[in-house]
């Protein structure tokens, strides 16, 4: 994994200005904002920073962000916006403590679509449950919690297909419980692209528990940007952003460790 995102760098920051991401980054305010202010946060698979330095500006006391690719970090440090915000190359995979743990919030937006396999599902949850302290919460990105990841990724592809400004999930291959899955954004300063997973919603639900993560598990629902934010960096279609609550493209999981 961190290959291919050496690859990409900073320029992952252009796929941030889509439609979708700047959906899916409404959606995580909303998930934190209950308890963001004055928390602790743990950022894991941060990147280039961008989420880990929304949640200091939406009201963190402190943001420490992890990845494994170490050109991503070093893009990360490179945009902090305060001290409150830091960055380490780490492992999330690995169960371990990153900064002294008991951290009020972890947050993994994409972070658990990585995990090839329930195992490796687990052994992510064993990192959040291991940083978080008891009382806190996880709210990750994930793609949609479906019953059978192939048919939604099929669904999606016909009702948002492949184009510019679009992120598209296409099929690789058949794994154990989902799906393999190439992720496709073509932009106007070109394509970025990596592959990922798509496992089963059991999956993301059973791995939690075994992984430590025992308190309430809610899937959230997406919400449209307000009105007059709805209309960002592309020309939209009419029903642009209908498609996308017809067939999400992610979901919000928020699950809390007692």
């Amino acid at each position: 994994m961190s290959t291919q995102y050496d690859n990409i760098g900073a320029s992952f920051n252009e796929m941030q200005k889509l439609p979708l991401a700047k959906l899916s980054a409404y959606n995580v305010q909303v998930a934190v904002s209950p308890f963001i202010k004055g928390a602790k946060v743990l950022d894991l698979a941060c990147g280039t920073g961008l989420v880990t330095n929304n949640l200091a500006s939406w009201g963190a006391s402190s943001v420490l962000g992890i990845d494994i690719s170490s050109v991503m970090v070093e893009a990360a440090k490179a945009g902090a916006i305060s001290e409150k915000v830091q960055f380490e190359v780490g492992d999330c995979f690995k169960p371990r403590v990153f900064g002294g743990g008991n951290y009020d919030l972890v947050v993994g937006a994409w972070l658990l679509n990585y995990a090839p396999n329930k195992q490796t599902m687990i052994d992510i949850y064993r990192t959040i449950a291991a940083n978080l302290k008891d009382g806190g919460r996880f709210v990750g990105v994930t793609p949609h919690p479906a019953e059978d990841p192939k048919s939604h990724i099929q669904k999606a592809l016909e009702a948002r297909p492949v184009g510019l400004g679009e992120v598209a999930v296409l099929p690789l291959e058949e794994v154990p419980n989902g799906m393999r899955t190439h992720v496709l954004s073509m932009l106007a300063s070109g394509n970025i692209e990596f592959d990922a997973y798509h496992l089963e919603k059991a999956v993301y639900e059973t791995s939690a528990n075994e992984g430590g993560l025992t308190g309430e598990l809610t899937w959230q629902p997406v919400y449209l940007l307000p009105g007059e934010n709805q209309d960002v960096a592309l020309d939209l279609s009419e029903g642009y952003w209908h498609k996308h609550l017809a067939v999400p493209h992610f979901a919000i999981l928020v699950i809390s460790k007692t």
